[in-house]
C-alpha cells in the first residue's frame, strides 16, 4: 500500500512527519530522505510504516507494511512522466544489481523480486506446460 500526501510548505511537511513518529499505534519501519539529493526529480521523505494498534490486530494487519511519501506540492509538480520512466529504470537496475552481488539484505527488495520471480516463473510454467499438452495430443 502506498499513500503520498503533499503539503504547501516544507513546515507543515516536517509536522505531520513528527506527528507520525510520535503516533503510538505506528512503528516506523524506515525513513529515506530524498528532499535533499537529486534521484530523477523525486524529493519527497519515504516512511515504511506498520500499524500497531488494536485495530490491526484484530484484522491481521499487524506486520503489513505500508509505504507513505511525504511530499512538496510545487516539487511534485515538476515531475514528468519521462523522469518517472527514468526513476523506475533505474530502480530496477539498481535492484538487480544489489542482489546479483549480494547485497540483497534488504527485506522488502527480496519480497519485490521474489513477487516478480514468481510471476515470471508461473508464466514460464503455464507456456511449457500447454506446450507439452498440445504436443501430446497432437
Amino acid at each position: 500500500v502506498r499513500q503520498s500526501i503533499f503539503f504547501d510548505t516544507i513546515e507543515d511537511l516536517n509536522g505531520a512527519l513528527k506527528q507520525i513518529i510520535e503516533d503510538n499505534d505506528i512503528d516506523v519501519v524506515y525513513i529515506r530522505n530524498r528532499l535533499s539529493s537529486h534521484c530523477c526529480g523525486y524529493r519527497d521523505i519515504t516512511l515504511n510504516i506498520c500499524f500497531i494498534h488494536d485495530a490491526a490486530i484484530q484484522t491481521n494487519l499487524l506486520g503489513h507494511i505500508c509505504e507513505v511519501r511525504l511530499g512538496l506540492k510545487e516539487m511534485h509538480s515538476l515531475i514528468s512522466a519521462a523522469k518517472h520512466e527514468e526513476f523506475l529504470y533505474r530502480k530496477h537496475v539498481l535492484q538487480t544489481r544489489k542482489i546479483d552481488k549480494g547485497h540483497g539484505s534488504n527485506f522488502l527488495l527480496l519480497i519485490k523480486q521474489g513477487r516478480k520471480f514468481l510471476q515470471t516463473f508461473t508464466f514460464f510454467m503455464q507456456t511449457k506446460m500447454k506446450s507439452a499438452a498440445s504436443k501430446a495430443g497432437a
